[in-house]
């Protein structure tokens, strides 16, 4: 989103509005932020400033810093390399935060100016080394029960985050705009699929077919939902007393049978807006929080996290 903001002249008012959305719902920004339309420049050194892990919310540091935490406690699993990979990006991208607003007047924050081409390369980077950290956990970990896991995580938390950008776009009548129809497509890592398969379209319901129906697309939501209910029946239930009568994992999520099809998704109710689109993606939204609480509870137990910065030793 960041390399989306470039100046006021060049983005209409809908973009501004969905950018600034679309980091309230992420969590990238705390509820009253300044807003893009408000100052786009305040907006985007504020943006950047949330991005450290000392910024105090869940920003993109904080997130890194709990991914060395979780790997710590695993780390007879993982090879050195995905071990080293995983260190890397949080103290590269840490270090790159640091020396960003160090060498800005007061701080990326406040009315000083901060090096942007410093932060989309940092931005940049470390999206190469998390696409690593996904190779490694794909080629070289053990198809066991932990694996399984791994892999439902990620694929709660795709579910969620593309489920939280559809809604936004549809519920802002964004859809129609073709600067953010663009974006949300490279949001969802579908620009060039989508462009070969509808060369020239800019319209709703080829959108809607490419990023919520067609199985194919590994970023498709009704295909993500199908491997993730396939996935939790793989997993072996917890041990628990007798009696207890949990509800088995898969049936937390419904069947892609059962939800809506191409042509509710594609109607506008009477303000214009996709309707059932949007409630679909905050159904989406809430089942993942659901199946992850559920799954939290039944396999995992939760220790305070350290908030040291880790060496790269194996």
């Amino acid at each position: 989103m960041l390399g989306s903001i470039e100046s006021s002249d060049d983005r209409d008012d809908s973009a501004l509005d969905v950018i600034g959305e679309l980091v309230l719902a992420c969590g990238l920004l705390p509820t009253g932020a300044p807003q893009p339309r408000a100052s786009l420049r305040v907006f985007e050194r504020s943006l950047v400033s949330a991005l450290a892990e000392r910024a105090g919310w869940t920003s993109v540091g904080q997130n890194l810093a709990s991914h060395v935490h979780a790997a710590t406690e695993i780390r007879n699993r993982l090879s050195n390399d995905h071990w080293r990979t995983i260190l890397a990006a949080r103290n590269d991208f840490g270090d790159a935060m640091e020396a960003v607003c160090a060498g800005s007047p007061g701080g990326a924050g406040d009315a000083g100016i901060y090096d942007r081409p410093r932060v989309l390369a940092a931005l940049d980077h470390l999206s190469m080394q998390l696409a690593a950290i996904s190779g490694a956990q794909g080629d070289r970990m053990t198809r066991d029960e932990a694996w399984r896991l791994l892999f439902i995580g990620r694929h709660i938390e795709r579910v969620a985050t593309l489920s939280t950008f559809l809604r936004v776009f549809a519920h802002n009548g964004a859809l129609l705009h073709r600067t953010c129809f663009d974006l949300l497509l490279h949001l969802f890592d579908s620009t060039l699929t989508f462009r070969a398969l509808y060369p020239g379209r800019s319209d709703v319901p080829a959108l809607v077919d490419q990023l919520v129906i067609e199985p194919t697309n590994p970023r498709g939501l009704y295909g993500l939902l199908a491997r993730l209910r396939v996935k939790l029946g793989q997993i072996s239930p917890p041990a628990s007393p007798a009696g207890t009568g949990r509800v088995p994992l898969p049936q937390w999520l419904p069947t892609v049978e059962t939800l809506p099809g191409w042509d509710a998704l594609c109607q506008r109710g009477p303000d214009g807006k996709y309707t059932n689109l949007v409630r679909l993606c905050e159904q989406l939204t809430d089942m993942m929080v659901q199946l992850s609480d559920e799954i939290s509870a039944r396999y995992f137990s939760h220790a305070g996290m350290a908030g040291t910065r880790v060496g790269a030793q194996p």
